[in-house]
């Protein structure tokens, strides 16, 4: 970090010793959280809390910090600074970092043609729910606390050589990611991508290159003031499923105690989002969102998985003879480990109603749902705006249902609450 910190400045005191800042402008918010967590007594993912040990309280402070500095019209420096602290109770050690989201030059080379260069986060993608297009930000790490529109904007960036060029109502850029040794393990990534504007409609064709190929397709209309569609695609090659399989049989034959490991597979396939909103004169606004995801568990896959958990449950619990513990704990580790929720079936339906001007409140109701097993997770967020623009407390949770062989029922945590106070600058 203090290499990003010492780049930055440099960069900084350089550009300004050659050119004039016209402007400078920042913004940022200070959060303090606390979360309360509700653990299962009955998970057969974390039987007598044998895998995740159960805490009740965890608390954050973090700040998130963005400057824009404009040496002149076609000259500007973007950086996005998240010092971070997370503390659990009850336990010693404590989190304490310092993410550099962004940190980046963005200039103009001719007329209509932009460069950027260094550490950028880039968003892709017309979703809410899910971004099956956002192929730079797949795996990343997000803050789920945070509202579904936020998340994508608090992570961490790549670094990036990026190409752009607008010509009336169309755009073409080329994004460059190379590997970097000890900086960006990942390999050389490139996507390039082709925007149009048709009136009330928005496309846009992306092609991503890596040790894998994808395309994204997006494309959103507005019908009136009201009134709006969008559907979001990713075609993908080459993605990897992972489901448990057999390692060895232990004991004598057909004694049905079992060691297990993880598969690996990779097969092409495609994620689906499509859905709209609706936007009352009251500003109420309603979202619905169908998600398709051919690369999850098939009924078949998911019931096999789950039979695995079961089964190991039990044998944890009441070991055979000549077994102890650490076997089926282990196996149930490798159940934990491929946990992907929200990802590990093929069909979901993302609902939600925001006010964001009722009295002094910003109020957030939304669900997302498994439509094969019925299992949910509701996510309500109210905000109590003291000073608009300025302080605001927060109040917002996620309440995991579903029976035990569920997507969501096998959770370990049932619920768990959020009460934040933030501070706008």
């Amino acid at each position: 970090m203090k290499k990003h910190i010492s780049f930055l400045l440099f960069i900084i005191f350089y550009i300004a010793r050659y050119s004039y800042a016209v402007q400078i402008d920042y913004n940022g918010t200070f959060i303090l959280r606390t979360i309360k967590d509700e653990f299962r007594t009955d998970s057969i993912l974390n039987p007598n809390f044998a895998l995740v040990e159960p805490y009740e309280y965890e608390y954050n402070t973090y700040l998130n910090f963005l400057s824009n500095v404009c040496f002149t019209e076609s000259l500007e420096l973007r950086t996005k600074i998240r010092p971070y602290w997370s503390k659990i109770e009850n336990k010693d050690e404590y989190t304490n970092k310092v993410y550099l989201d962004e940190l980046y030059l963005n200039f103009s080379l001719l007329q209509n043609l932009y460069v950027s260069l260094g550490k950028q986060n880039l968003i892709t993608g017309v979703g809410l729910s899910y971004n099956p297009s956002d192929f730079f930000g797949e795996k990343k790490d997000v803050d789920t606390n945070l509202k579904k529109e936020e998340q994508r904007y608090y992570r961490q960036g790549d670094y990036i050589i990026r190409c752009e060029l607008f010509k009336d109502n169309m755009s073409f850029s080329v994004s460059f990611a190379p590997k970097i040794c000890s900086v960006q393990d990942l390999p050389n990534r490139i996507e390039t991508e082709v925007s149009l504007m048709f009136g009330n409609t928005d496309l846009s064709c992306s092609y991503f290159y890596s040790d894998t190929q994808k395309v994204g397709l997006n494309i959103s209309k507005t019908i009136g003031e009201k009134v709006e569609l969008h559907c979001e695609t990713g075609y993908y090659t080459s993605v990897e499923k992972k489901l448990l399989k057999i390692k060895t049989e232990l004991g004598q034959p057909n004694s049905n105690v079992y060691e297990y490991e993880i598969e690996q597979s990779y097969n092409q396939g495609i994620r689906n989002v499509i859905g709209g909103h609706y936007t009352t004169s009251n500003k109420t606004n309603f979202i619905i969102e169908y998600f398709y995801n051919q690369t999850g568990y098939t009924k078949e896959e998911w019931e096999k998985f789950v039979k695995i958990i079961e089964t190991n449950k039990e044998y944890f619990l009441s070991p055979p003879v000549g077994f102890n513990q650490e076997l089926f704990k282990y196996n149930l580790y490798l159940a934990n480990s491929l946990m992907n929720y929200g990802y590990m079936r093929q069909h979901y339906l993302f609902v939600r109603i925001w006010n964001p001007e009722v009295f002094v409140f910003d109020i957030t109701c939304g669900m997302l749902l498994n439509l094969e097993d019925k299992s949910f997770v509701f996510l309500p967020n109210i905000e109590y705006k003291i000073v608009k623009g300025f302080f605001s407390l927060i109040l917002s949770g996620n309440f995991l249902h579903g029976e035990q062989n569920s997507e969501f029922g096998l959770c370990p945590v049932k619920e768990y609450y959020n009460l934040e106070l933030r501070v706008y600058f």
